[in-house]
């Protein structure tokens, strides 16, 4: 996951993931993990998704896009 995404710093359970998604496993340098609700996504972070085909270019996206600045 890329510094600057939309999901970066953001509990998993508060991310709309696409219906048919679950986050697999959080990789975070040598640490595995758990990925529960409560989990919050950092850059940098390798997040493995099961998902269906048709959902892979919009995790994608959701993943590598960067948010808007506040102002």
């Amino acid at each position: 996951m890329s510094s600057g995404s939309v999901v970066d710093k953001v509990l998993i359970k508060d991310i709309k993931w696409p219906e048919q998604t679950v986050v697999v496993d959080i990789k975070r340098g040598l640490q595995r993990i758990n990925p529960m609700d409560d989990a919050r996504l950092y850059a940098g972070d390798f997040v493995y998704l099961l998902t269906n085909d048709t959902d892979i270019s919009i995790l994608k996206e959701m993943i590598e896009k960067e948010s808007t600045p506040k102002r």
